[in-house]
């Protein structure tokens, strides 16, 4: 693509500013668009702001190629725009049963392969989440799902094989095969699994104290959620001691993690990241499997189980030292959109579906304790008649005198 842009405009890096803007702007409206169908506005708004602020031109180190506008490597940021790509090819390929646009997520998703492995197997991930969560739909997309399949898989061998044949015309077989799989065979190199560099941003180099680090920054986490949820709880009454008390370990734990979360160092806040969207991978999950029956919820629901998992299984290079600030920020990014959407739309929603039903079953509980007291009170009052009675007929039997 570069090639082609250079060819276009001229070789310079105004040029390739000028591409990448482009498609930061095509990631960011892509991005909205899939979480808007599962979320509301705001956390669709919020959450593509957060990625062109910490992504799109940030700078948090001495050298500025670490963000879309120039990245260190290209396929990093094509990778992430044709992800996007395949995930709203794919989720309006199930809405619309189109095999049309199986193959136009095919043919995107050929075109991924060629970038860079990790966003491919994340990729990969994301489409057998999302077709397998096809087979709950209903027996439309079942039957049609065998084809669709077909059709993307066929659709996807479409671009390496042309990219093959173009190289093979102006090298040897093997230099061609090589140009297009050159990233696959240097990733399955097993030179690279003891190189200090890559090892150190693994964080395998401590895999202890990286562990220890992100399952510290989560418990952080939760307890400024769960304390946030515990104040702003609606139906969260305030008539006894003990609530109030429990009103005011909740909002002194609350600032305590807001004091916590803001002495962080801001490198280390990143590295909750991997356990946040586990969690929503599985609540999302959960949520699909529960709601089944309902297709239209389901299908609302699929862009973000599809994300959620593409998030989650791209973070796999650096579980245990995630970070946005140096080589490998971009794998950051789906997981940064999962995290807001956490905060802004799962927990607020999973809140009040709690909230509701408590509401339906007090009802419930007031009618059972109703009649446990009714069948009481009715117990009693026949144990009191029985007493009268037999005191009557303990009083009337006796002798001519006691009568």
């Amino acid at each position: 693509m570069n090639a082609f842009w250079f060819k276009l405009f001229g070789v310079s890096l105004t040029s390739l500013i000028v591409l990448n803007l482009a498609i930061l702007a095509a990631v960011l409206a892509g991005i909205h668009h899939l979480l808007r169908i599962s979320t509301d506005r705001l956390t669709a708004t919020v959450a593509t702001l957060s990625v062109m602020l910490l992504f799109g031109f940030s700078q948090y180190v001495e050298t500025g190629n670490y963000n879309f506008v120039a990245p260190y490597a290209h396929e990093t940021t094509h990778g992430i725009a044709l992800t996007v790509a395949i995930l709203i090819a794919l989720y309006h390929g199930v809405v619309a049963r189109r095999p049309s646009l199986f193959a136009v997520a095919g043919g995107w998703f050929g075109l991924l392969l060629l970038t860079k492995p990790e966003t491919s197997l994340a990729a990969s991930a994301a489409v057998v989440v999302g077709f397998s969560a096809t087979t709950f739909l209903g027996p439309n997309e079942r039957r049609c799902l065998s084809r669709s399949i077909l059709v993307f898989l066929i659709a996807a061998a479409v671009p390496p094989l042309l990219f093959f044949a173009y190289f093979r015309v102006h090298m040897p077989a093997n230099d061609a095969l090589r140009a297009v799989g050159g990233a696959w065979t240097m990733a399955l190199a097993t030179s690279i699994a003891h190189n200090v560099f890559y090892l150190r941003g693994m964080g395998l180099d401590d895999t202890f104290g990286n562990a220890s680090r992100m399952l510290l920054v989560f418990t952080g986490f939760l307890v400024f959620v769960g304390s946030a949820l515990a104040v702003s709880w609606n139906d969260f009454e305030m008539e006894t001691r003990r609530r109030r008390i429990m009103y005011r370990v909740a909002r002194l734990a609350l600032t305590s993690a807001a004091c916590w979360i803001v002495c962080l160092r801001f490198v280390d806040i990143p590295r909750a990241l991997p356990l946040i969207t586990l969690t929503a991978l599985g609540t999302c999950a959960i949520l699909f499997y529960m709601r089944r029956r309902d297709r239209e919820w389901v299908v609302r629901l699929l862009p973000l189980l599809m994300w959620s998992a593409f998030a989650f299984v791209l973070l796999a290079k650096m579980w245990l030292n995630t970070r946005i600030f140096h080589y490998g920020f971009f794998l950051a990014l789906p997981a940064t959109t999962i995290a807001i959407v956490t905060m802004f739309d799962l927990i607020p929603t999973a809140g009040h579906a709690c909230e509701l039903r408590q509401k339906r079953t007090r009802p419930i509980r007031r009618e059972i304790i109703d009649d446990e007291n009714l069948n009481f009170q009715r117990q009693s009052n026949g144990t009191d008649a029985r007493h009268d009675l037999a005191n009557r007929e303990a009083f009337v039997v006796g002798s001519d005198d006691n009568r």
